[in-house]
């Protein structure tokens, strides 16, 4: 190395152009076209999927919450308390809530990665 002189002859050339800011650096997204399929799924998650997901992710808290009161009744029940609602098909309704929710939630990650 000469004095006074740089390692490499691209650093002193610009010298805003460090490989750390290359990394952070945006660049512009890709272009999609809207009639093509990746277009119509993008269109879909960005303008209606948010406002579904954020409903059913609601709604699977509700669902939730139901069946720990559930959960709460059949060990009342096996406790010998004394049982105050019929609980009787509610078992098979939060199976399918849960299958739902988990259709739902796997579809919505399948878009999102594709």
């Amino acid at each position: 190395l000469k004095r006074g002189g740089s390692m490499t002859s691209s650093m002193s050339k610009d010298p805003t152009k460090t490989h750390m800011r290359s990394v952070v650096e945006d660049t512009p997204e890709e272009v999609i076209d809207p009639a093509s399929m990746r277009g119509k799924v993008s269109f879909f998650l960005n303008n209606f999927n948010n406002h579904f997901i954020n409903f059913c992710v609601l709604a699977n808290t509700i669902v939730m919450f139901w069946e720990l009161q559930f959960l709460g009744s059949v060990a009342d029940d096996s406790l010998g308390f004394e049982r105050g609602n019929d609980w009787s098909k509610v078992e098979v309704i939060l199976k399918v809530f849960e299958y739902a929710f988990a259709v739902i939630f796997l579809l919505d990650l399948v878009l999102q990665l594709y």
